[in-house]
Parts: C-alpha cells; sequence; structure tokens
C-alpha cells in the first residue's frame, strides 16, 4: 500500500498530502480502488468545497450528500459507477484538513 493519489478526485492547488506518519495511502488492483489521503492547505473550508463541488462533477462523480454547509467542518460525498468518494473538509488551527475517502462499493452477492 502506497499513496499515489487518483487524477480523477482533484484537490484544490495549494493543498499539500501528508504522508509523514502513513496519513494517506492507496491501493488499486484492477477494477477495485481503495483510498485514504489527508492534505493541507491555507485556503477556506468554503473555497475547498466549492472547488470539489465545481472539479468533481467533471470527472463524472456525482453529489449525493452534503453535511455542514455553510460551517467549519463540511462533508461531501459522491458517487460514479462502483466507487464512492468522501471529502470532509475543516478547519484546523489557522489551516484547512481535507481528508479524501475513496472506495469501490460492496456488491451483493449473487444467489443462484
Amino acid at each position: 500500500v502506497s499513496a499515489p493519489q487518483f487524477q480523477d478526485v482533484p484537490v484544490p492547488a495549494g493543498f499539500r498530502i501528508i504522508d509523514l506518519h502513513h496519513e494517506s495511502h492507496s491501493l488499486s488492483l484492477d477494477k477495485y480502488r481503495f483510498g485514504a489521503y489527508r492534505y493541507l492547505g491555507s485556503g477556506t473550508v468554503d473555497s475547498a468545497v466549492s472547488y470539489a463541488l465545481a472539479r468533481l462533477p467533471q470527472h463524472a462523480w456525482q453529489l449525493i450528500e452534503r453535511d455542514g454547509q455553510g460551517t467549519d467542518a463540511q462533508r461531501l460525498v459522491f458517487e460514479r459507477e462502483d466507487y464512492r468518494v468522501e471529502y470532509r473538509v475543516r478547519r484546523q488551527e489557522s489551516r484547512t484538513l481535507i481528508d479524501v475517502d475513496i472506495r469501490t462499493h460492496a456488491r451483493p452477492i449473487a444467489k443462484g
């Protein structure tokens, strides 16, 4: 497991990935994708959320859930095909922290 970033899950310019203590990691095997990333930057929570709301649909992600609108701790959930990505954006001291999790949906077991 390492931390290569998925190109279809963008983050705003000015945010850097945090991986000093393995806070960020990812795995991709065939159609299975797993990623947990932490980014730190100086942008505001609202600007980071606005960026995600504008950019993820350009990669065919569809917003399905939004929490905390207008606060210093917001959560966005997007889906596309077999995948789900969750953005959690919050203010931490004088910086903004973005946690991005991407997962492949579990499929029901076919009965037969």
